[in-house]
């Protein structure tokens, strides 16, 4: 979706197909979901599924409906989102409730029904004021503090603000890491340049973006990918899925899509006078 919004080629047609396979997953279970009858994982899968939904630019309808009410009505008291798979929290991807509460917010905001807007629009300032109030732990809390609370409609002045405080934690050697305790990687690198970019509005071409962009050139595998060594509890069989670095390659995969969101928006955009050639 990145891509495509930059100008850059991308499959088509292998996004087309992820969509399909998408749709087809969540319309078998609007029913369940209407109930609550979760499915495993509920919080984090279906907005992990919505985010796709949105970047696909999907618009509203009845299977996005019936995962956006899911969403919604686990909303705790305090305004936050909060999930626990017996106990067990996969850092650094699911392991954050800043997080599942910035992506609620999002896909509140973006994909539900007309006529919930004002009671989600209540939601969404519940959350914001949690948002304002948390404490982040991890380089991944801070910058989904930044977007949740860019994307509930927090003062550009806080923006900028948690923007300076992020852009801080660069390394000298132009990458972030997931915590102070590691060195700089490819996942905190990518993610907090999006979260820079979008939640800060810090333009590209700005020093302390383009040494993330360097940081993200030199480390990237001659096949396309980075490796991003994993720290999740491992809890289940190990599969493979097709994408390189073997056992790490889940943290490897999504690493790659940081990278590669924050990379979109540092690629040259065409002047008028060639768009006109």
């Amino acid at each position: 979706g990145a891509a495509r919004a930059n100008g850059i080629p991308s499959d088509e047609a292998a996004a087309g197909e992820r969509l399909r396979v998408l749709n087809a997953l969540w319309s078998g279970q609007m029913d369940r979901l209407l109930q609550r009858l979760d499915p495993p994982g509920a919080i984090d899968t279906i907005e992990s599924s919505l985010v796709h939904f949105m970047a696909a630019g999907v618009p509203p309808g009845d299977v996005t409906s019936a995962m956006v009410h899911n969403i919604a009505v686990q909303q705790n008291a305090n305004g936050s989102w909060r999930f626990s798979f017996n106990g067990i929290a996969r850092a650094p991807i699911a392991d954050s409730d800043i997080s599942r509460t910035a992506i609620a917010v999002r896909v509140l905001d973006v994909l539900g029904p007309a006529g919930r807007k004002r009671e989600f629009a209540r939601r969404i300032e519940r959350a914001r004021e949690w948002l304002t109030k948390v404490k982040p732990r991890y380089i991944d809390d801070v910058d989904y503090q930044l977007l949740g609370l860019k994307w509930s409609g927090a003062d550009g002045p806080l923006l900028r603000k948690l923007g300076r405080q992020l852009a801080a934690e660069q390394h000298p050697d132009g990458g972030w890491a997931q915590s102070r305790y590691l060195p700089s990687d490819v996942y905190a690198t990518g993610q907090a340049l999006y979260a820079l970019h979008e939640g800060a509005g810090l333009p590209a071409n700005d020093p302390v973006y383009a040494r993330g962009v360097q940081f993200l050139l030199k480390t990237q595998a001659p096949d396309g990918s980075w490796f991003v060594r994993s720290r999740a509890v491992k809890f289940q069989p190990y599969f493979e899925s097709g994408f390189p670095h073997g056992q790490d390659q889940w943290i490897s995969q999504m690493a790659t899509g940081w990278a590669t969101l924050a990379l979109t928006f540092a690629v040259p955009k065409p002047t008028i006078a060639m768009q006109a050639r």
